[in-house]
């Protein structure tokens, strides 16, 4: 779900678009709008999202969403999508809800401010292997070189060196907020290379109880490199950008983000 995002519509702009919610009508037109078969354009991306909220209407969300919308003392999104993820988990058989969506780190403080108790994580990758993945990004690259077929030789480059540019960013973004109480960053290579020692810190830092079945997760995404589809954590997939960035590149990209690595806590592998 995108709730808070700056490249597309997002759920604040479903929220805006439904008017004054001190009003009880758009209260009940913002929760119509989540169980319409044509979703709001801030939705749209989350869809896969939404479909879950509205598997469970004939379990009552739609007039619990109502009720404790209609309650709530601050009805801005953050409070309003607590609200949803609330009554999501309590209609199913859970005890903890963790929400896993694309959040833009200068969202940071923002999460912070709405929800103080919540643990928050960053989690970071070598700007390499950032690079590599965005040469054929099925859900990005790949499809603007279907749409813009002139731009196909220019638009893995560009992808490849935004993405270098939002990794310097957002160390910035880390070491202003690496202090907060509620915050914790781990870096992708940092797990896969010492899973053990990163599970167990990430379970304490949540308050959940470590299992050794966590060091053996099933399959995950398939990967932006390879579109291979691996269970574990293999500590092999590290270096997979190896095989996609030349020395030169690799070698360009690792001196330009030699501070943002540092800041980030992370120490650059060897190019070859």
């Amino acid at each position: 779900m995108h709730f808070l995002s700056i490249w597309r519509k997002d759920f604040r702009d479903v929220v805006r678009d439904m008017g004054d919610l001190r009003k009880e009508e758009n209260v009940r037109k913002l929760v119509d709008a989540m169980f319409q078969k044509h979703l709001h354009k801030g939705m749209q991306q989350g869809i896969w999202f939404w479909r879950q909220i509205q598997d469970l209407r004939d379990q009552g969300i739609k007039e619990s969403l109502y009720s404790r919308i209609l309650a709530a003392g601050e009805r801005n999104p953050g409070e309003i999508f607590r609200i949803l993820i609330e009554e999501a988990t309590r209609l199913r058989p859970s005890k903890r809800l963790v929400v896993k969506f694309p959040v833009y780190p200068t969202y940071i403080r923002r999460l912070a401010d709405w929800y103080p108790e919540a643990p928050i994580i960053h989690i970071s990758r070598d700007p390499r292997a950032l690079a590599a993945s965005k040469t054929n990004d099925p859900g990005g690259t790949a499809k603007l070189r279907k749409k813009f077929p002139l731009l196909k030789a220019l638009l893995p480059l560009a992808g490849k060196y935004f993405a270098v540019f939002q990794y310097i960013l957002t160390s910035y973004v880390h070491s202003r907020y690496k202090n907060l109480r509620n915050y914790r960053h781990y870096s992708y290579e940092e797990l896969l290379s010492h899973p053990e020692s990163v599970i167990r810190d990430l379970c304490e830092f949540c308050d959940l109880q470590y299992e050794e079945s966590m060091l053996d997760p099933s399959s995950g995404q398939a990967s932006s490199i390879t579109g291979e589809r691996t269970s574990g954590l293999d500590a092999a997939r590290i270096d997979g950008w190896k095989s996609v960035l030349s020395s030169n590149e690799a070698g360009f990209i690792r001196v330009i983000t030699k501070g943002s690595m540092y800041r980030f806590g992370c120490q650059a592998r060897e190019t070859r």
